[in-house]
């Protein structure tokens, strides 16, 4: 305990954060005022900059700002500008001019709703609010619809809950991030994704690969990094996002943007979501969306002085959930009604804070605390099963960086407390993670053409001894046009197996668990090409793209036995190998075609031998497709996914009836969308699934929920039909 208020009040009075120490603002076109997505932003006679987001904006990380510095701006297309700036923060708005004046032509900007920049060291899609106001994007499991590289499923029939993945791996081995701080881990890997609105995204960067050592040990497969919205950028002060379904399901976000002084300024997120109606259009008894009610506030303050910087930022969430059988009443405990029914009661709360300096003396030297703290309560019955568990958490993270001519570092160190306590029916399983680590990046930059990153981490886990990090990325642009990438670096993560896994605990199936678990690592190493060019005239984006991951040691859910869950640990021959291809085109003005196929091969070494891994598609294409008015007063966007046939694990020991074939099906999802923007206010409309494909008998013997074979975990495919929704954006 004394350790832990130490660190907070070492933050407090810390300087600066790395990701905080900066100068931001907006790049905008001078005649329509429209956002220059990755513009090029730097320091004059230096290779210290950035480029800016989808909305123009860009935060310039350095660690101290010389008095009337010289920032270039630059864009093809458009005359470059060099301006002067002082270290107070934020900058207005900096217009660039084209550099072809049509004198009766009106030139119009747009910007790519995703990207991935050729600048970039590492593989990184940056998705905008654009790209994510595709969708209804309610929370962020629905903000990758329009997205190829990350997967979202159903975990279970009952509970609603949802799971990413990428590489063909839980989202539990990519590292979810909130500005780069370790955000959506431990239990609240579970239900994590529904307590984060999308209305409250600004933009998120996915990073293919292992990543930075910076973040911690725990990325396998990839980074998530959620950017939320900032208190300081120009924007509406009130915005309201209403949103209402078919399904009677209502949602309502508000956001509230304050400016205190000429420093201080603060942003308010409120959102609160409800399932009200028992609904069951496959007549198998059970609900096919759980009731649900939702509570979720974040408040974030920042301060931009002339030589400290800081933030501060706290967050609640309240959410109760019941599903399972039509007949159960959500009232009473489940444990004691005579109908199958599922409770999950969630609580949590936190706080972040970002505390800094800048030296007036050294452009490219930063040093910079993160802290973030967390309570996490879960209280759940599946039927007559039960699991309650409970985490407190704190994270500090101390970086120092700088810079000479084409070499840059980064050092510093972190610490982790992580106290679970948990219980499976009558069965404990408690334990306290304390891990101080050290870490340590080089970056070679010879002109932006190519780049090495090369980082080294060190964790202390006291439970499970030394772990050492390596992690490598490259990058080369053989010219303008083109790059080539290359990733490789080792993961570690200590499993929570009953939060990661909860979908089991639908089932009949008992429940198995290895003695002595040990944790789980991977090597992962990925390579990527990027080709940026012209075809009749029009520009387009072609990727391609092949990462392998394999297990040192993996902690495996073995479905393989109708009656039981096993969960243990393998070594040496799990791997993942995924590849894919996309294409981004605009046959002509304001409409863009983005297609991608993505290829899996999953395997797990189970006990009775190599296996591939249930539930993950072998083969899957996206097409989307998107279309704006002039001005952009309408938009019309349609994405289709395909999802080619996966493994199902062997149910031939039930009676008949009961037994499942040993491949899904392959289906099709169109999801639709169409906006109209007025003047203070948008309304769109859309359907989800529109073809109404639907997992036919999801549950096994549903009727005999207390029966010996009952099982909703073994879900491949969508439960819910055809879903019209609705809603209005209003801007105050």
């Amino acid at each position: 305990m004394k350790s832990s208020i130490l660190i907070l009040i070492i933050s407090l009075f810390t300087i600066h954060l790395f990701a905080q120490n900066n100068i931001s603002g907006k790049v905008l076109d001078a005649k329509s005022r429209q956002p220059i997505a990755f513009a090029n932003v730097f320091w004059l006679q230096t290779t210290a900059g950035t480029t800016t987001d989808q909305t123009g904006y860009f935060e310039l990380t350095i660690s101290e700002l010389l008095e009337n510095s010289k920032l270039v701006v630059s864009y093809v297309g458009y005359h470059s500008d060099t301006i002067t700036v002082s270290a107070q923060g934020n900058i207005g708005p900096i217009l660039l001019k084209s550099s072809v004046e049509l004198a009766t032509v009106e030139i119009e900007g747009r910007t790519d709703s995703k990207a991935i920049s050729l600048m970039e060291p590492l593989i990184v899609e940056n998705i905008g609010g654009a790209e994510l106001r595709k969708a209804a994007c309610c929370n962020l499991s629905e903000s990758f619809e329009t997205n190829a590289t990350v997967d979202v499923n159903l975990t279970d029939a009952v509970s609603g809950a949802k799971r990413i993945q990428m590489l063909g791996l839980d989202g539990i081995y990519s590292q979810i991030l909130f500005e780069n701080m370790p955000y959506m881990r431990g239990l609240s890997a579970a239900n994590g994704l529904g307590f984060v609105p999308g209305t409250w995204i600004e933009s998120i960067q996915v990073t293919k690969g292992t990543g930075s050592v910076v973040t911690g040990y725990e990325s396998m497969a990839g980074q998530i990094n959620l950017e939320f919205l900032k208190p300081e950028e120009e924007g509406e002060k009130i915005y309201v996002n209403l949103y209402g379904n078919m399904m009677a399901r209502i949602e309502a976000n508000v956001h509230y943007r304050q400016k205190v002084s000429n420093k201080v300024s603060q942003m308010l997120f409120i959102h609160a979501n409800r399932q009200t109606s028992k609904i069951d259009n496959n007549k198998d008894g059970f609900l096919d969306m759980p009731m649900r009610n939702q509570i979720n506030v974040f408040n974030r303050w920042k301060y931009m002085g002339k030589t400290y910087r800081a933030q501060l930022g706290v967050f609640a969430v309240s959410e109760n959930l019941g599903g399972g059988q039509v007949a159960y009443n959500t009232s009473e405990s489940a444990k004691k009604s005579p109908y199958f029914g599922v409770d999950i009661a969630t609580q949590q709360v936190g706080f972040f804070a970002k505390n800094g300096f800048i030296f007036k003396n050294h452009l490219d030297r930063s040093i910079g605390v993160q802290v973030m703290g967390k309570y996490h309560n879960q209280n759940s019955f599946y039927g007559r099963k039960s699991y309650t568990g409970t985490e407190r958490y704190l994270y500090a993270n101390a970086i120092y960086q700088d810079r000479f001519h084409k070499h840059s570092y980064k050092f510093g160190a972190s610490f982790i407390h992580d106290d679970y306590r948990q219980m499976l029916n009558d069965s404990a399983f408690n334990r306290t993670e304390i891990v101080p680590g050290i870490f340590g990046e080089y970056a070679y930059n010879a002109n932006d053409k190519f780049i090495v990153i090369a980082g080294l981490r060190n964790d202390f886990h006291n439970l499970f001894g030394n772990q050492l990090t390596p992690r490598l990325n490259l990058k080369w642009n053989p010219d303008n046009k083109s790059a080539l990438r290359f990733s490789a670096g080792r993961g570690f993560r200590v499993p929570n197996m009953f939060v990661e896994q909860a979908s089991v605990l639908s089932s009949s199936r008992t429940i198995v668990v290895q003695s002595d678990l040990k944790p789980e690592v991977s090597w992962s190493s990925g390579l990527s090409y990027q080709y940026k060019g012209l075809f009749v005239g029009r520009t387009f984006t072609f990727t391609v793209d092949y990462f392998k991951t394999w297990f040192q040691n993996q902690l495996v859910a073995d479905l393989e036995a109708v009656d039981y869950v096993k969960f243990y640990n393998v070594t040496n021959s799990s791997f993942s190998d995924a590849a894919q291809a996309e294409l981004s085109y605009e046959p002509f003005d304001r409409f863009t075609v983005r297609t991608a196929y993505k290829f899996t091969h999953v395997i797990i070494n189970y006990n009775e031998g190599e296996k591939t891994r249930p539930f993950i598609p072998k083969h899957r294409a996206l097409v989307n497709m998107a279309y704006a008015t002039k001005y952009e007063k309408w938009k019309f966007d349609a994405t289709l996914n395909w999802f080619g046939a996966s493994r199902i694990p062997s149910t031939a020991a039930n009676t008949a009836g009961n037994v499942l074939p040993l491949h899904s099906e392959d289906y099709f999802l169109l999801h639709t969308q169409i906006t109209k923007k007025y003047k203070k206010h948008d309304a769109y409309i859309g359907i989800e699934n529109l073809l109404g494909f639907q997992q036919r008998d999801a549950i096994i013997d549903a009727a005999n929920p207390f029966g010996n074979q009952f099982d909703a975990s073994m879900i491949w495919g969508p439960l819910g039909g055809r879903v019209i929704y609705f809603g209005i954006r209003i801007i105050v």
